[in-house]
């Protein structure tokens, strides 16, 4: 499992979270970046998506796949779709 250099993770890997249905696995790094790898692809497809201040925590799946929750040393969370690969909303000050 590589990146390409445009979208390097940049820092080692702190967090790797698996969906319910194996076909997608998100990945956390050290710098704050959220990418997602698809099983089915054998491939990254999404950008390093960079929305954290530090390094990734922890990653959730929502149970029907259809979002992923990530957080950092910080108080907030993000809202990842699944289907777009984008930010959905932010949970903030918890």
């Amino acid at each position: 499992m590589t990146l390409e250099k445009k979208e390097s993770l940049g820092q080692k890997i702190t967090c790797v979270q698996a969906s319910h249905s194996n076909n997608l696995v998100a990945v956390g790094a050290g710098n704050g970046i959220v990418a997602f790898y698809s099983n089915t692809e054998n491939k990254f497809v999404s950008t390093a998506l960079k929305y954290h201040g530090n390094f990734i925590t922890s990653l959730v799946f929502t149970p029907d796949d259809s979002k992923v929750f990530s957080s950092a040393y910080e108080s907030v969370v993000f809202v990842w779709d699944a289907v777009t690969l984008k930010k959905a909303d932010k949970i903030a000050n918890i």
